[in-house]
């Protein structure tokens, strides 16, 4: 439970720019549709309520301000015309950002644990947007503002067991990336733990895996590098439920993801098409079962200082109920990566067991190409 101390506006200071319109393009609208990107980050900082209301709090107010003078766009409205008008920022004198401070007496420890808690529990720190106001015939739209989550570490020597098993088994695929076998071990447990909680599913069934693309450098020609803005394609593989059932599931899937990578991804103008329809390929995607992740190990939370040293975790809560993993650097082991998951509780255990015994028939495994390799 979080008690809210104060609440608060936050404008940019006062500037040249007194108004400011830009043009939502077609790799920006498509995310108006999707439900917005919830992280918490918890930082471990000692302090006196009085020292944190009176140092802490003003300078967090003025570091923000002072951002948002270099980045308008995030003090906009999204200016949404009731007409055929495309939606665009809209930035005014006057438009702040909210600012909400609370306290908890949550515990720190099991909030910050790796281990399955409630999901529920994290909810009270994720800040709401204000709702919509009417102007006219315009509505403008804020930008900023029982399941259990767990925290799953693959070490460097873990993702080299991967990489290695994936070369010994499939020699004619190029040496698979540290995404490919992580994304592709975690697809085939998430698979594997339907049944093994209960889930019945036919044979035949599609899997869907999905990941964003950064399409800033795939597209033909670059976007310029100072382009604030959405730049996102989609790439997505399928494969039978029965398939990466199988022993031979993990190299199916890390099979599939490698091969849609060198096809697709790294086409520029593939990824242009992926890009412009990307709501199109999400709407085949409805209703059928399907992973998807959401973050990159390219972006790391983990180096966000405010001055107070780098976080001591970070939860993905919009994950919750999307068929959704949180994927990034880990904190504390040197090439590794953490992954997170919101499942049912009877799943999330399901999981957890298949996991672990993947990665010790790994550590068992004799390193010898005939051998066999399966995750049960």
């Amino acid at each position: 439970m979080a008690t809210q101390l104060e609440h608060c506006e936050i404008l940019p200071p006062p500037a040249e720019v007194t108004e400011l319109t830009l043009p939502l393009t077609f790799l920006d609208i498509p995310w108006l549709y999707f439900h917005p990107i919830h992280r918490l980050l918890f930082y471990e900082f000692p302090c006196s309520k009085p020292y944190f209301l009176e140092t802490i709090v003003p300078n967090l107010k003025e570091s923000l301000s002072l951002t948002l003078k270099r980045y308008i766009p995030l003090a906009s409205n999204i200016f949404y015309p009731s007409s055929n008008e495309k939606p665009v920022f809209r930035y005014m004198v006057g438009d702040s950002v909210s600012l909400t401070i609370a306290e908890s007496s949550d515990d720190f420890n099991n909030l910050t644990a790796n281990y399955a808690r409630d999901a529920d529990q994290f909810y009270p720190f994720v800040p709401q947007l204000p709702p919509p106001k009417e102007e006219a015939e315009y509505k403008t739209i804020p930008v900023l503002c029982l399941q259990v989550r767990a925290t799953y570490i693959l070490h460097q020597a873990d993702i080299k067991k991967l990489k290695d098993s994936v070369s010994a088994r499939k020699p004619d695929l190029v040496e698979p990336s540290s995404f490919v076998v992580t994304t592709a071990y975690v697809w085939t447990c998430w698979v594997k733990s339907g049944p093994a909680s209960g889930e019945e599913v036919d044979a035949d069934v599609l899997e869907y895996f999905g990941f964003a693309v950064d399409c800033r450098t795939r597209m033909n020609p670059p976007v310029p590098a100072n382009y604030f803005g959405n730049c996102i394609g989609a790439a997505v593989v399928k494969r039978k439920h029965e398939e990466l059932m199988e022993n031979e599931g993990f190299f199916i899937a890390a099979e599939a993801i490698a091969e849609i990578i060198r096809i697709k991804v790294n086409n520029k103008d593939e990824m242009r098409k992926a890009a412009e329809n990307l709501l199109a390929i999400y709407a085949e995607l409805m209703g059928n079962r399907m992973l998807s992740v959401a973050g990159s190990p390219k972006f790391d939370l983990y180096e966000a200082d405010y001055g107070w040293g780098r976080p001591k975790k970070l939860e993905s809560v919009s994950i919750d109920g999307d068929d959704s993993i949180s994927l990034c650097k880990s904190r504390d082991s040197e090439g590794g990566l953490e992954i997170g998951l919101s499942l049912p509780n009877n799943k999330m255990d399901a999981f957890s067991a298949i996991f672990a015994s993947g990665l010790g028939i790994l550590s068992k495994e004799v390193k010898d190409h005939n051998c066999t390799f399966s995750i049960n």
